[in-house]
């Protein structure tokens, strides 16, 4: 009886300690699996890429970078930002990232003019990106490139918010989806500027001067500018040759402020 009993109770440990140790597997599987979900961007080796670049459905945006590159590094930062605020905005949007020190056939495959190259896949269609550095100015190119919805600024503070920040900003003030519609077609071609939409009661508790429905906001932080465009019966022409009129700085001298404004 006695040796009986030993033999169940190592059986027993041995079944707890196999337990114990599937346990401690899974757990370390799932924490492995929720950290690759928090890092939004995709890491990956030149042979890994090339399935993204075949692919003909879907926006991928690829970063090559240098590790040894200041600019690169500064800009890695904005790089995981960008692709936080695309999945918040549920952007179907990929971002990957390609270390090119350690992937010296890269170049083959993707034209590096410096670090950081990056290169935006809309479908089949390659688009070189050329603009700032910045998680907004990405991500706003992004989406006027793939013909993304406007984003909407629900509340006078996000305006207030938006207003701060730098860069050319154009802001339809619309309740009328039709306008929004025709306001996000005109926009498609125009990469210069940060597009948004917000409604009239939105507006209004931050520009009181707004009138009428379908106006549009042009805010200039270069120029410490704004400037407003208001007409009944927007028309697609109309708003295109607007902000291309207002897209570029104003003449003005050449004085240290001025200057200072431009950045």
């Amino acid at each position: 009886c006695f040796f009986f009993s030993s033999r169940r109770r190592h059986t027993r440990c041995r079944e707890v300690s196999w337990a114990r140790r599937c346990v401690q597997e899974t757990v370390l599987i799932l924490f492995f699996a929720v950290s690759a979900r928090e890092n939004e961007v995709l890491e990956l080796e030149e042979e890994e890429v090339e399935s993204y670049l075949a692919k003909k459905v879907g926006v991928r945006i690829i970063e090559v970078y240098d590790k040894d590159d200041k600019i690169c590094n500064n800009f890695a930062e904005q790089y995981e930002k960008a692709a936080k605020e695309a999945k918040k905005l549920k952007r179907p949007y990929t971002f990957i990232k390609i270390e090119a020190q350690s992937n010296i056939g890269i170049g083959s495959k993707i034209p590096i003019k410096g670090y950081p190259t990056i290169l935006i896949l809309i479908n089949t269609t390659r688009v070189e990106y050329e603009r700032g550095l910045t998680a907004n100015e990405l991500l706003s190119f992004v989406d006027n490139k793939a013909n993304t919805p406007l984003t909407q600024l629900k509340s006078a503070e996000e305006l207030q918010e938006k207003m701060k920040t730098t860069g050319l900003k154009s802001i339809l003030v619309s309740d009328q989806q039709d306008t929004i519609n025709l306001f996000t077609k005109a926009s498609i071609e125009e990469t210069n500027y940060d597009f948004y939409f917000t409604s009239m009661s939105v507006a209004k508790q931050v520009f009181p001067e707004i009138k009428i429905d379908s106006t549009i906001i042009i805010h200039k932080s270069y120029d410490e500018e704004r400037v407003l465009f208001e007409m009944e019966g927007l028309e697609e022409y109309y708003i295109k040759q607007f902000l291309r009129v207002h897209e570029f700085p104003i003449v003005s001298d050449c004085s240290d402020k001025a200057l200072w404004s431009l950045n």
